[in-house]
């Protein structure tokens, strides 16, 4: 699903600079918050400092950064959430670990809509890896690039294949 939008709206983002920085630092390079943060206070500082009218970082921090890529509404899906407890024996000597008596608060998308929806976005078309593959270098040394270069989903095709072809007769 590809939203039709005028040349030059890069929204949620204000501008493309701003949505490659949030790209660069949670997508490819997976910065931590504090990095993120440490990045747009230096960012400002540099336009502070250059007498800058114009300008200032992209973000004012993580929690900007991470609020801005929470509201792009292209296949959304919702939250859920669980509460989950140790709910076996406890004990019966000592003090019992913390984690047994405590209860975890776990939140997640569901997978199966999150999946539905990368694989109808076409913008995915022609960097998604729908099969699995082996890949060599000049030396025959296997490269390990993402999911669908490695072991297990090679693994499940070989067997599925193996499956069909015995089913196949």
């Amino acid at each position: 699903m590809t939203l039709d939008r005028p040349q030059g709206d890069w929204s949620p983002f204000s501008d493309r600079v701003t949505f490659e920085t949030a790209e660069q630092l949670f997508a490819k390079e997976q910065m931590s918050a504090m990095g993120i943060d440490t990045l747009m206070d230096l960012w400002r500082a540099s336009f502070i400092q250059s007498d800058a009218t114009n300008g200032g970082a992209p973000f004012v921090n993580h929690k900007d950064l991470y609020n801005t890529i929470d509201s792009i509404s292209l296949g959304v899906v919702d939250w859920k959430s669980f509460t989950l407890s140790y709910s076996d024996v406890l004990p019966e000597r000592g003090d019992p670990p913390s984690w047994m008596e405590d209860r975890f608060d776990v939140w997640y998308r569901d997978p199966h809509l999150v999946a539905k929806n990368m694989l109808s976005n076409t913008d995915f078309a022609d960097n998604f890896d729908y099969l699995p593959f082996q890949e060599f270098d000049a030396d025959g040394e296997q490269i390990w690039e993402n999911f669908m270069s490695g072991t297990w989903a090679w693994t499940q095709a070989v067997c599925v294949f193996a499956l069909l072809t015995l089913l196949a007769g």
